[in-house]
């Protein structure tokens, strides 16, 4: 075989494994949306808010400048650097204003 093939097959290979380890089964943003959606709405009560993270299997920290709760989410059947990062954020009357869950990629 020419060297230019096996460079390419290889290359095919590393990227069908790469798709599948990141599909075998890791959590997925939208279903952490989901969770967060089922436990709580736009204009809870903090401590609404406060009472549903404490059943919810999610480690949160405040943040007091950016008035929100923030977690990071790390599934290693996703690849070491691939991760879901949740900001829960509350208004002036500390309502709950903004759930947002997006997908990151960060330093384990």
């Amino acid at each position: 075989m020419k060297m230019k093939t096996v460079s390419s097959l290889l290359a095919i290979l590393l990227v069908a494994f790469s798709l599948q380890a990141c599909s075998g089964g890791c959590l997925k943003t939208k279903e952490v949306k989901n969770l967060l959606n089922s436990k709580l709405s736009i204009g809870d009560t903090r401590e609404r808010v406060e009472m549903a993270l404490k059943v919810i299997d999610i480690q949160f920290t405040y943040d007091k400048f950016q008035n929100r709760y923030q977690a990071t989410v790390r599934d290693e059947r996703c690849g070491q650097f691939q991760a879901i990062s949740v900001y829960l954020s509350f208004d002036e009357s500390e309502k709950l204003s903004e759930i947002k869950v997006f997908e990151s990629y960060t330093m384990p």
